[in-house]
């Protein structure tokens, strides 16, 4: 199954809204990451390109999604002028 069905599948989105762990911002960046093209720049900077929250923000949330199992990252190398940028992957469901 592809992410946007998983996503579109209520009972699939229960359990994450229910989650008493997560921040109302986690609960709502991973509906909106599932929801962009596999293809997409997730890097902190680029999800705060498109919301009106800081990297900070951003980097918060992400790390609750990553710490609850919802994504994984990885260390990826970007340029050789920014290596310790990180990309957010998402789990397959």
């Amino acid at each position: 199954a592809s992410k946007n069905n998983c996503l579109m599948q209520k009972s699939n989105c229960i359990p994450l809204l229910r989650n008493k762990k997560l921040t109302l911002k986690a609960k709502g960046l991973l509906p909106q990451m599932l929801s962009l093209p596999e293809d997409r720049d997730y890097t902190l900077a680029g999800l705060s390109q498109i919301n009106r929250e800081s990297i900070d923000t951003i980097r918060t949330a992400v790390w609750e999604l990553e710490k609850a199992g919802y994504i994984k990252r990885r260390q990826r190398r970007l340029s050789h002028k920014n290596p310790g940028n990180r990309h957010p992957l998402l789990l397959s469901s």
